[in-house]
């Protein structure tokens, strides 16, 4: 695995009310991104981040999920983006 020094990591968090679409446009971040073959739905309980039961038994996210992903924005530098969603408390 690469290693990253801090001032190279970058750092995005997905904030909104319940049932905003966070999990959707995570889901979307990484099928784009090409890091999974097909977008999960929160419908059909096979999301990347709502993996727990009690997020399936609910149809929303219960836990905040931290996804990883290394992009090379203009200039070729590899910067490695994080990605959370999660609920405001």
């Amino acid at each position: 695995m690469k290693v990253f020094d801090a001032k190279h990591i970058k750092n995005v968090v997905l904030l909104g009310s319940h049932g905003s679409g966070k999990t959707t446009l995570a889901e979307t971040m990484l099928f784009e991104a090409g890091l999974i073959q097909r977008r999960g739905r929160v419908e059909d309980k096979n999301t990347v981040s709502d993996h727990h039961e009690l997020e399936h038994e609910r149809g929303s996210s219960v836990h905040s999920t931290v996804l990883h992903t290394q992009c090379a924005p203009r200039g070729g530098s590899g910067h490695r983006p994080g990605v959370g969603a999660h609920e405001p408390l």
